[in-house]
This record gives structure tokens, C-alpha cells and sequence, in this order.
């Protein structure tokens, strides 16, 4: 009796995923090497191939996987050997875009997220990543449209991209603190020289709390001093008399 199984070589292949992230190995004898052979005792010598598995293969296989023939011979004697399927994704993903407007924060920038422009992306392996060129916008991007560009990268390296207008709004209110000087109203004495008294300084300094693009403050004095000007009082003469001091911030917007 023949109870010798045949000698079996296999040969590696490779293979194209499918739109829909598949690949099947499919005819069995595709993988059996020339040179498998068999002892014809009581049959033709001839190997056949059986089967072959894993017969379908899917994107978490990239970028290859080992795969298995099974083959016997006339006398139902088995063999198996093992062969190397190498795959390819030659599909670009694809990818929609929308302009937008978005709000710088209250320090000034604002961080991208690819969700936000992405309208639609889709891939035949389903797995892309998104980045984003400029990740960061900042208060010099105020007032006019800034180019965005978003690329797509699946498993295999295949990309697509998209362009999109992002036009950035300072829409955060400011806030302003005056120094805190209790009891009020702000008592100074004068000097003996020219009665007038004049801050240091930091003295009446206002605290802006949530400045944002650009934030320039100012002051006004009325009743016994009178005036304008920039940042703080710091240094102005103050008259004898009582003085009031508003503080006015305003930014880009």
C-alpha cells in the first residue's frame, strides 16, 4: 500500500486588497510549486492541491501573513506546507472638506481638530490618519482667511488631501480689573512742594483677566485732574482734589 504522503512546495504570492479591504487566495493550485513531487506506488505520482486557508484575508492582515495548502496524492495520503501572501493596498482614501470660522480663546490661539473640516473620509482598509497644516492659530490670523491643508494617510501609505479657508473671529470679551484699594474713594496726600501727588508705577495698575488679541489699555482722568492715556497712571500728576480714573480695554476687534 501507498503510505507515503507527497512532498509538497509551495510558492509565495501577492495580493491586491479589494475597494472593499479584502483579498482572497482563491484557486489552491496557484500555490503549489513545480517541484512537489510523489512516489507513484499504486497511483500516478501526481500531488493535489486540496485546499488552502486562511482562504480570505482582510486589512488586518497587511502587510503579509503566512498561509497554508493542503495537498495529497491518489492514495489519499496529506500534505501541508506554508507560503508567504504579501499584500498590497493600492487604494487612496478619500476625503471631504468644509471652510469654517472659528473663535480665538482667551490666550490667543486656537488649536485645529481634523473633525472639524473633515466632512467624510473613507477607505477601503478604514483606518486613515488625519494631521493638519497649521495646527495653531493665533491672533496674527484675525480678520483674514487663513489655508488649511488636511491630509489622509491609510495602512499602505496612500493619501488624499483637501484645502480649506478657515477664517478666525476674536469673539472673547475682555475683562478688566481696577486695583484693589480699599476704603473708597483712593485717598493720597500731596506733596509739600507743588500739592499734587504722583503714583509709582504699578500703584493704580489694572489687572486685565482674560486678555486675548492684541489688548491695549487705556485711561481717562476727570473732575480735578484731567486727561488720557496708555497702560496706567503710573507717574501722571494728580491734583489736589478728588480725581476719577477709568480704564478702557480694548483688543483687535
Amino acid at each position: 500500500p501507498d503510505d507515503l504522503p507527497p512532498v509538497t512546495f509551495c510558492r509565495d504570492t501577492t495580493l491586491i486588497f479589494d475597494e472593499f479591504g479584502n483579498a482572497f487566495l482563491g484557486d489552491p493550485s496557484l500555490y503549489l510549486d513545480a517541484s512537489s513531487y510523489d512516489e507513484p506506488i499504486g497511483g500516478t505520482g501526481t500531488v493535489i492541491p486540496v485546499d488552502v486557508f486562511p482562504d480570505t484575508l482582510y486589512c488586518t492582515d497587511y502587510p503579509s501573513i503566512i498561509a497554508s495548502l493542503v495537498t495529497r496524492d491518489d492514495n489519499c495520503n496529506f500534505d501541508t506546507c506554508e507560503f508567504t501572501v504579501t499584500l498590497l493596498d493600492i487604494t487612496p482614501p478619500q476625503l471631504g472638506c468644509v471652510d469654517i470660522t472659528v473663535g480665538i480663546g482667551e490666550n490667543g490661539t486656537y488649536t485645529m481638530n481634523p473633525d472639524e473640516v473633515i466632512i467624510g473620509s473613507v477607505d477601503n482598509c478604514n483606518n486613515i490618519i488625519p494631521t493638519i497644516t497649521p495646527s495653531t492659530l493665533t491672533c496674527d490670523d484675525v480678520g483674514s482667511p487663513v489655508e488649511v491643508m488636511i491630509v489622509v494617510e491609510d495602512i499602505a501609505g496612500n493619501v488624499d488631501s483637501c484645502a480649506v479657508m478657515v477664517t478666525v473671529v476674536d469673539t472673547f470679551l475682555l475683562q478688566i480689573e481696577c486695583p484693589f484699594l480699599p476704603p473708597y474713594p483712593v485717598t493720597r496726600s500731596t506733596s509739600t512742594i507743588n500739592c499734587r501727588y504722583i503714583p509709582y508705577s504699578d500703584e493704580f495698575r489694572p489687572t486685565v483677566v482674560a486678555p486675548d488679541c492684541s489688548t491695549m489699555v487705556t485711561y481717562g482722568l476727570t473732575g480735578a485732574t484731567t486727561g488720557t492715556g496708555m497702560s496706567n497712571v503710573g507717574g501722571v500728576p494728580f491734583e489736589l482734589g478728588e480725581t476719577t480714573v477709568t480704564y478702557t480695554a480694548t483688543d483687535a476687534s
